[in-house]
């Protein structure tokens, strides 16, 4: 049985953020969703917009005997390519915050896996320097093992 980290990780990448499509109301349509980090040279064109479930870093609290409160925090690297040079990828970085955000926020219980969902941090790339940008969005989601399973 995989844990509800693990659970919890694979509904992020294959349901919530997998269904970013300009079609279901969002500015973009996500090409690549994994986990891990793309390097940004070896990046296919074909895969942008894309995102990667880069880091996590939980906390944990006992509650009772045999279960605990788990703090899960994960890092979503966001890559998206301006259309039109240079000139406009922060106005894409910033639509592409608001896509994934928006998926985050559908269900906080992201379908019944946690208790909680919060976004606590956006950074982005620098400003129109490059046709390339990218952002950084960290999430905490709070969930209760079932027993002594993680």
């Amino acid at each position: 049985m995989a844990s509800k980290r693990a659970t919890l990780l694979a509904y992020l990448r294959d349901t919530v953020l997998a269904q970013i499509a300009t079609g279901s109301g969002y500015n973009f349509t996500v090409g690549s969703v994994k986990r891990g980090v793309y390097e940004i040279d070896a990046l296919p064109q074909s895969a942008l917009p894309a995102i990667c479930i880069a880091r996590t870093m939980e906390d944990r609290s006992n509650l009772t005997g045999n279960q605990f409160i788990g703090r899960l925090e994960v890092v979503l690297l966001g890559y998206v390519k301006s259309a039109t040079g240079v000139t406009g990828t922060m106005d894409e970085v910033e639509k592409f915050v608001e896509d994934i955000t928006k998926a985050l926020e559908q269900d906080r219980l992201q379908g019944d896996h946690v208790k909680w969902t919060e976004v606590k941090r956006v950074v982005t790339s620098d400003g129109d320097t490059d046709d390339l940008g990218v952002c950084a969005i960290t999430v905490e989601f709070q969930y209760v093992s079932e027993g002594v399973s993680p």
